[in-house]
């Protein structure tokens, strides 16, 4: 059981001659083992690809991402991302960013050393709160091989939920190390509370560690236990800004304020219970596990999913009162699991009902608890066939996981990959077809793209994503009076969401001018930047369409506006170029060009406006070098047959005259 802390040098230093100097400890040893076995387990993740689930916004089009310059450490620290204020994860990102580019393997390196040095971290704190060595095994390998953690370590965009995870474990044995003698040390306490801020600031959902370290304090600390809560006062005032902070932001960012949940007290409870119970049968029986899970239309108090979660919270405050006589070491680890599985229910502060990333934290209590009852339950054994017999039972359940997530992490090797197998679970939200189809589209096939993008909208017809992707899809492949009336009906869909509704406008304007109707397409332009002023793409495709209709000076101006919200912007300053060239400034278009390609080298779009450039200026072989790289750069696409076109145009014979 976790009770006093027995050290396994029985009061010896590691120089007596009992425990000889430069030997390692068994702990730190079985620790070591443990991340490797971690490690092993998802090397397979190394060879996989990004997904288009969250993963571009993070990272692939994140251009805050791209090395540590003031403009994007200002960023991270000054606004919320994603509806999260996680400015260490951003920065991790940026890290990998200067060793990988977008080389997703460096990624999803950095996610499994995450991992596992978090498992060997809990088996550290479970022996610094007297686990035994066994106990502290069972719990640490469970935490790193449950099927769970397949979402938080195999996808990159979840990297908030590792570092999160990983500082909050240095935080709480940090904090041991410093309460350990009557007399706290201050320089330990302040380590502890460093790594707790940077631990909520990668992830908000780390903000119930100061009750944790309550809980902890009273399983072993004689203090009465209001100068136990009073001594965690910055901890707690840490907290509550976090949450503060988080709170704002995702009632102030676009599509997630909208989808908050709504309805009276009896709905909430009946949607919680029912969430608890389905994340209970996930740590339990962690099979046909799926990304994305439907969330239920009208969930009542009734519904056996309800009722099994309140028996798991029933269980839950059962074991709490017996450690509290019993154990009080296992409040501590029963504290992570609650806490952190509180904080992540629908009603509380996520508009996502339920999702296996948020068990990444609540898993450090389930399993560090499962590994000392397991060990308790050992120790009451006392037949050797009766031992033999557990030993093989849990030696079955461990590779029985570990079987389940090697099985779940291959799902995660690209984003066809990922969603093929979403849609094949049913019941299927429509987000998962929508996705599915962006992937099929991606990789060329259009008619399975918009195969499902249509399944899509069969399960919600006002799915203003979907209608877009149709759409979109819709005129790729040249049917573009079907994607005018979509990407027409997604703008003026009522209800919304701005941000979305402000995309399909931009598309539908796309459409318009393909279509020759260029003063339309200024319409939907500008009834875009109405719906979303902070859109980027409606300013910059504005200011195109004003330079196409002939209209330079405001089309100038448009550009420059985007450059002034967004500096460095790559199409506002080929679009400039381009202005500089029609009013035959070469030189000065050729200038902001060679300025941008010196920036990114490879921008197979910069490469070929400087080409036409230099071929209106009769530089026909620079010309030619700048459209030969352009095409080993450029991707499979209309930008490569736009590249080919301009390449056989400039070889081509003069005509005679």
């Amino acid at each position: 059981m976790c009770g006093p802390r027995r050290d396994p040098t029985n009061g010896r230093r590691a120089t007596d001659p009992g425990f000889p100097a430069g030997r390692v400890s068994p702990d730190l040893l079985a620790a070591l083992c443990v991340a490797a076995l971690a490690f092993l387990l998802y090397a397979p993740s190394l060879h996989y690809d990004f997904t288009n689930w969250d993963d571009p916004g993070y990272v692939i089009d994140n251009p805050w991402i791209r090395g540590f310059a003031w403009a994007s450490v200002k960023r991270w620290w000054s606004d919320a991302y994603f509806g999260n204020y996680a400015p260490l994860t951003l920065a991790s990102y940026a890290l990998d960013h200067t060793f990988w580019r977008l080389r997703p393997a460096g990624y999803h390196l950095t996610n499994v050393l995450l991992h596992a040095t978090s498992a060997g971290l809990l088996l550290l704190a479970l022996r610094r709160c007297g686990a035994t060595l066994a106990a502290a095994v069972l719990g640490a390998i469970l935490f790193a091989i449950h099927p769970a953690q397949v979402e938080s370590v195999a996808w990159v965009a979840q990297r908030k939920t590792l570092v999160a995870g990983f500082f909050l474990l240095a935080s709480f044995l940090a904090y041991t190390r410093a309460t350990r003698d009557s007399s706290p040390s201050m320089v330990r306490l302040t380590t502890s509370f460093v790594l707790y801020l940077a631990a909520i600031l990668s992830k908000p959902t780390a903000a119930m560690l100061p009750a944790a370290l309550f809980l902890y304090d009273l399983g072993r600390r004689r203090e009465r236990w209001p100068r136990l809560l009073l001594e965690k006062w910055p901890f707690f005032i840490a907290a509550c800004a976090i949450v503060i902070l988080t709170r704002h932001a995702q009632m102030t960012t676009p599509g997630l304020a909208e989808a908050r949940l709504t309805g009276n007290f009896a709905a909430y409870v009946g949607l919680s219970l029912e969430a608890i119970g389905r994340y209970a049968r996930i740590l339990l029986f962690p099979t046909n596990l799926t990304p994305l899970y439907e969330v239920p239309s009208a969930p009542v108090l009734t519904d056996p999913r309800a009722l099994a979660g309140f028996a798991f919270v029933a269980v839950g405050i059962w074991g709490f009162l017996w450690a509290a006589r019993r154990a009080r070491g296992l409040l501590v680890w029963m504290g992570f699991f609650w806490l952190s599985l509180l904080q992540v229910l629908p009603v509380v502060t996520h508009p996502i009902f339920l999702a296996q990333r948020y068990l990444h934290i609540p898993l450090l209590g389930f399993a560090a608890s499962a590994g000392i009852g397991a060990d308790a339950l050992a120790r009451r054994i006392t037949g050797r066939q009766g031992r033999a017999l557990l030993a093989v039972l849990l030696a079955a359940v461990v590779i029985f996981l570990a079987a389940l997530t090697l099985s779940g992490e291959r799902v995660w090797r690209d984003s066809i990959s990922l969603w093929s197998a979403a849609v094949a679970r049913p019941p299927v939200r429509w987000t998962a077809y929508s996705n599915y189809g962006a992937a099929l589209e991606a990789a060329g096939d259009m008619s399975g793209a918009i195969l499902q993008y249509e399944r899509a909208l069969d399960h919600n017809p006002d799915a203003i994503l979907a209608i877009t992707n149709l759409g979109n899809a819709y005129a790729r492949v040249g049917e573009l009076e079907r994607a005018e009336a979509l990407l027409r009906r997604a703008a003026d869909l009522p209800g919304g969401v701005p941000a979305k509704r402000a995309q399909a406008a931009v598309n539908l304007g796309v459409v318009l001018e393909a279509r020759g109707r260029r003063d339309a397409a200024l319409s939907a332009y500008q009834k875009a930047l109405a719906l979303d002023p902070e859109s980027v793409d409606a300013r910059v495709n504005l200011a195109k369409c004003l330079r196409a209709l002939g209209r330079a000076t405001a089309a100038r101006l448009r550009f420059e506006q985007v450059l002034e919200r967004d500096p460095g912007n790559v199409a506002a300053e080929i679009g400039l170029a381009d202005l500089d060239a029609d009013a035959g400034r070469h030189v000065a278009a050729r200038r902001r060009l060679d300025a941008l390609i010196a920036r990114i080298p490879k921008l197979p779009e910069a490469l070929l406006e400087r080409a036409r450039v230099y071929a209106k200026e009769g530089n026909t072989a620079a010309a030619r070098a700048d459209l030969d790289r352009a095409l080993d750069l450029a991707p499979p696409g209309a930008l490569r047959r736009e590249i080919v076109e301009s390449r056989d145009a400039l070889t081509e014979p003069a005509a005679p005259r």
